[in-house]
This record gives structure tokens, C-alpha cells and sequence, in this order.
């Protein structure tokens, strides 16, 4: 339970310290931007958001299976090493609400799922044409041009998929509103939009 004192600031169960949405989320991104040290990041969030994205599911989530190549390719830039902002920010924001993070965490996986096939694309030959990524190697670097292309083509239905499999249980109004969300922001109003901009402002 919550009071909402004005549309970024809150306070719960009426003794919580009240705080404001929009100066934890932008301490997390400067902390981001400034390339803190993930410890530092994660001494100002819960300790139960940051064992759930530290934690494995990431990479449980996207299981080799055929075909091979498709599925490395997907993995290899969802696993790159991160700060994981997007998800610690997904995490954050239902547990900031009272909500159990565990119902959230494949929500949170998903939004990473999105960031990553927005990287592959943004750093194809045809777009930034960068060949590394967080000191590694760009998807199309490893895999291929081709494969590249499909992998992020694969995440982009793939995350909402995790969404629908493993919260079930929220019930069909919530999933509705978070998969209205998620394809908002992943189509021609949310990050491609965003990509065409970045092109055009070349």
C-alpha cells in the first residue's frame, strides 16, 4: 500500500521515508554513464534485485536448441556482461510498489531480451557497422551478418514469449497491459523509432 503524494513521489504504509521515482532511476543511469562499479550501482537498490540479476536466468531462459547457430547467436549478446540496468530497473519499480519481484523477474528478463536485439541491429555493418560490444566482440563479428540479422529478428518475438510462459498466473488483464507495453515499446513508436532517428541524425 501506497500514497502517492504527487505523480514521481511516494510513500508507504504511512511510515516508509517518502522518496522520488525520478531521482532514484536517474542516480542509477548517471551511476550507469559515469561506468560506476556494478557494486556501487547495487549498494543503492534491494538485496533480493540484486541476487535475482546476478542470478542465472538470463541464460536459462534462452536454451540451446535448433537451430544451434540461431540460439548461440540470441544468447551471446543477451549474456554479455552488463550493469543490467533494464531489468534492475524493472525489478525495482515492482518491489518500490509493493509487488513481489518474483512475478516480475520474467518481465525483466524480457526488457533485457529487447536491449539486446536492439544492439545487434544498431551495431550492424548497414547500421553503426561497430565491431565491439562491452570489449567483445559484435554479434555479426561472431556469427555472421546474416545470422546476426535473424538472431535480433528472434528476440524481438522471443522475449514476449518468455513473458507469456512463465507468468501465467498474473492473470490475463495484467498480461495484457505488460505485453501492451513491451510491443509498444519495441515497434515503430518505441526503439525502432528511435533507430531510424539515430540514422537520419548521421
Amino acid at each position: 500500500k501506497y500514497e502517492k503524494l504527487d505523480d514521481n513521489t511516494f510513500k508507504f504504509d504511512g511510515s516508509t521515508p517518502i522518496f522520488d521515482v525520478n531521482k532514484i532511476i536517474n542516480s542509477v543511469i548517471e551511476d550507469y554513464n559515469n561506468d560506476i562499479d556494478d557494486d556501487i550501482i547495487f549498494n543503492n537498490i534491494s538485496f533480493d534485485t540484486f541476487t535475482l540479476v546476478k542470478s542465472n536466468k538470463l541464460d536459462e531462459f534462452i536454451p540451446v536448441n535448433y537451430p544451434h547457430k540461431l540460439f548461440k547467436s540470441m544468447k551471446y549478446t543477451v549474456t554479455l556482461p552488463g550493469k543490467r540496468l533494464r531489468p534492475v530497473m524493472c525489478l525495482e519499480a515492482c518491489r518500490m510498489f509493493g509487488g513481489n519481484i518474483e512475478d516480475a523477474l520474467p518481465t525483466a528478463c524480457a526488457i533485457e531480451m529487447l536491449h539486446a536485439q536492439t544492439l545487434i541491429h544498431d551495431d550492424l555493418p548497414c547500421m553503426d557497422n561497430d565491431n565491439y560490444r562491452r570489449g567483445q566482440l559484435t554479434n555479426h563479428m561472431v556469427f555472421g551478418e546474416a545470422n546476426a540479422v535473424l538472431a535480433g529478428d528472434a528476440l524481438l518475438t522471443f522475449a514476449p514469449q518468455i513473458i507469456l510462459k512463465n507468468s501465467k498466473h498474473l492473470g490475463a488483464e495484467k498480461l495484457i497491459k505488460i505485453l501492451e507495453e513491451y510491443f509498444q515499446a519495441a515497434g515503430a513508436y518505441g526503439v525502432i523509432a528511435g533507430q531510424v532517428v539515430d540514422i537520419e541524425s548521421e
